[in-house]
């Protein structure tokens, strides 16, 4: 069938993208403090470390954090030399108290893949490739819907090959997740109004609050 052809295509690609990251400087990327990536990292670590509910707040402070806080330090005339305590407390009172710096269902994720099996990037990897096998299934069934199976084929094809979706499968971050649960919301939407019950739209909307949950801007 026309979805054996794209998820085989799609296999294979990760597959020959996987081998060329297994022991490139990719696996490393989260060391470097300034990413995202980093910090989701130490966040999951922190949530394995026993912080199930994240109350101590873990936001990063990067450069950028550092040179828009000494810019507003002293546009306020402060006094006090300027030090990464005076930024955090500025960026804290920016954010308010036990709020996320970033929408929470990533490191939670990420956490249960640590706890589960050690703090294993390639692991990480091979199930955020597993997710964008699962988006790329339901796309081509959300066009297959749509349009038939000529439609379902290219857009599966396309989202097979889409290098954006690839690489972001190979790096600490959530896109994978946003993606996923956002198609996952689609079709099951398009099965509840087709075939209406309780069961059927009430699996959409939890696909709907993981997808806010992944990225508040899923919010319509």
């Amino acid at each position: 069938s026309s979805l054996a052809l794209v998820l085989g295509v799609a296999i294979l690609l990760r597959a020959l993208v996987l081998f060329e990251v297994w022991d490139s400087p990719v696996l490393y990327l989260h060391h470097w403090t300034e990413t995202d990536n980093a910090f989701y990292d130490l966040w999951a670590r922190k949530i394995v470390g026993g912080d199930l509910l994240s109350v101590h707040d873990v936001r990063p402070f990067h450069s950028w954090h550092g040179h828009v806080a000494r810019a507003a330090h002293q546009a306020s005339g402060g006094r006090e030399p300027m030090s990464e305590a005076i930024g955090r407390r500025i960026w804290d009172e920016w954010l308010g108290p036990r709020t996320f710096y970033q929408d929470p269902l990533y490191p939670y994720v990420l956490a249960a893949l640590y706890g589960t099996f050690g703090r294993q990037v390639r692991l990480v990897f091979l199930a955020q490739a597993m997710l964008g096998l699962l988006s790329i299934t339901l796309l081509w069934a959300v066009a297959r819907r749509l349009g038939g199976g000529t439609v379902a084929l290219v857009a599966g094809l396309m989202g097979a090959l889409y290098a954006p979706l690839v690489l972001y499968e190979d790096v600490l971050l959530r896109a994978v997740l946003i993606n996923t649960t956002g198609i996952a919301t689609l079709w099951l939407a398009m099965r509840a109004f087709r075939l209406p019950s309780a069961r059927r739209f009430a699996l959409a909307g939890l696909a709907g609050a993981l997808g806010v949950l992944a990225t508040s801007g899923a919010w319509p």
